[in-house]
């Protein structure tokens, strides 16, 4: 047998001994990128949406709840809350939307991991809605998105008087800025974080 018989003949085993194992660890290796602590369905039923008050008493005075017309999509619908939910990656961001009322829009890398977003509106009449995971902090900024051209709204409807708040965990609210797009069709609302969103109209008597 010749040198490099000998050599082959150890080295071979070796380097199959060596892949073996180099295979062994990275099948064992946990690339997840989601928290370890809790799965999105144990944070949802953590942090169940809250109940939305009774619409004619308004969030906070001098307000009260954007309310949907007759003849919109969700009024022929019952009382139960509407859901939506999509499972979203962080690279490829994504939107996730309950026709006819409102939609998040989430650009690429904005989420810190891949989540299953959910949007629920509580009461079909009024324009408020719950986000969820709650909580959860985004890298940049998600857009809601309002669709407001299809609340069935009065032809003299006021949209100067038309207001976005979130809802802190103590309850209290906080305004939002806003913009319009497409003469008063959408109502844009920008984000780093979830919470309950609603949409409210000032009270002028």
């Amino acid at each position: 047998m010749t040198i490099s018989q000998m050599i082959r003949k150890r080295l071979i085993p070796s380097l199959l001994c060596a892949m073996v194992m180099l295979l062994a660890v990275s099948c064992s290796t946990d690339f997840s990128t989601a928290p370890d602590l809790q799965n999105d369905a144990e944070m949802l039923a953590a942090n169940p949406p809250s109940a939305i008050p009774v619409a004619e008493k308004g969030p906070m005075p001098g307000y009260r709840y954007l309310k949907l017309g007759p003849n919109h999509a969700t009024s022929t619908l019952d009382d139960d809350p509407l859901y939506a939910s999509r499972f979203i990656q962080a690279w490829r961001g994504g939107e996730v939307r309950i026709s006819n009322f409102v939609r998040v829009v989430v650009p690429r890398w904005t989420l810190p991991y891949d989540v299953n977003l959910t949007i629920t509106v509580p009461d079909p009449e009024i324009a408020a809605a719950e986000f969820g995971p709650h909580p959860l902090q985004f890298n940049g900024y998600v857009q809601i998105i309002w669709e407001i051209h299809e609340f069935d709204l009065p032809d003299d409807f006021d949209y100067d008087s038309v207001e976005a708040w979130y809802e802190n965990d103590n309850g209290t609210f906080e305004p939002l800025q806003t913009s319009w797009d497409w003469n008063y069709a959408h109502l844009t609302v920008y984000t780093n974080h979830f919470s309950r969103y609603i949409i409210t109209q000032k009270v002028t008597s």
